[in-house]
This record gives structure tokens, C-alpha cells and sequence, in this order.
């Protein structure tokens, strides 16, 4: 059975479609760069579907072509980039140990407390369970244990 041109055209462009739409997803569902080349490629591909004449596994080569040379030519330099943009800031509930903050309800022995760091509340307990920690102290997270803080109190003029 022969296929005429315009339906081998009409399922190439829904193969290119397909293909875009299917990197697209796996795109939008990982953190890092993985299938935008392939989304591109298979762009270029589908605008070769548009010309009259052109055979179909010329439009694989310049999917395969343009996905390879995206690839290999902006993978290296998107993963240093995003390297360099996220350095060694700590991620998530790790970057709030070592911040200060100041009491806003008081923390007593074996009893909870709240905390204002950078403009959130925080449930803390103190580092000791022994000690009571007043309205308006400064203090400083040593640990995050769950979504409880524990802090300790600063003492006036400490910067650590």
C-alpha cells in the first residue's frame, strides 16, 4: 500500500507533535535540564514537514542534528551556570541553622517557644532543656529536629 505525500506529511507533523508535547512533560516534571533539546529538534523537524518534497528521513536527520548539537554544545554550560547559581546555598530547612532570630514567645524548661526569623514564626525549644528564654532575645538555631527549631541564647555583643 502506497501513502500518498500530504498523509505521510499529516502523521510526520503528529509524530513531531507528539514528540514535542511528550519532552515537553518530561521537561516540566525534572528539576534539571533534560528534553528541551529534544523539543527543539523535533520544532525544527516539524517546520521541515511544511516544505513540499522534502523526504521524511530528511526530517529525522535534522531532529537528531539540531537535538545533538543543542546537547553538546549548551548542556555543559547550562549545568555550570545552574551550578554557579545555586552554589553552596544550603537548601530548604537546612539554611535556617546558624540564622538569629528574636523570641517572640518565651521559651521555658521542657516547653515550646516561638521564634521570628526574617519575617516567619517558628516553633523552637531551647538547646537546653533546663533554661528559660525571655520575650525579645536574640537568639541563634543550632537544629532543626522535624519542624521544630532549637536555639540558643545569645548574650549581648556575641556575633557567632
Amino acid at each position: 500500500m502506497q501513502l500518498d505525500e500530504q498523509t505521510v506529511n499529516i502523521m510526520m507533523m503528529s509524530i513531531w507533535l507528539s514528540i514535542f508535547v511528550l519532552a515537553l512533560i518530561v521537561e516540566f516534571a525534572t528539576s534539571e535540564l533534560v528534553s528541551v533539546w529534544f523539543c527543539a529538534g523535533s520544532l525544527g523537524a516539524l517546520i521541515f514537514t511544511f516544505i513540499p518534497g522534502v523526504p521524511f528521513f530528511v526530517e529525522i536527520i535534522v531532529f537528531f542534528v539540531i537535538s545533538a548539537t543543542l546537547l553538546f554544545a549548551l548542556r555543559p554550560l547550562s549545568r555550570k551556570l545552574m551550578a554557579k547559581k545555586i552554589g553552596d546555598t544550603s537548601m530548604n530547612i537546612d539554611a535556617i541553622i546558624g540564622k538569629k532570630g528574636i523570641i517572640i514567645k518565651p521559651i521555658k524548661p521542657l516547653e515550646s517557644g516561638e521564634v521570628r526569623i526574617d519575617s516567619v514564626i517558628w516553633t523552637c525549644l531551647s538547646e537546653d532543656d533546663d533554661e528559660t528564654i525571655l520575650n525579645e532575645s536574640v537568639v541563634k538555631v543550632t537544629k532543626v529536629v522535624g519542624n521544630r527549631l532549637y536555639v540558643k541564647k545569645l548574650n549581648e555583643g556575641d556575633n557567632k
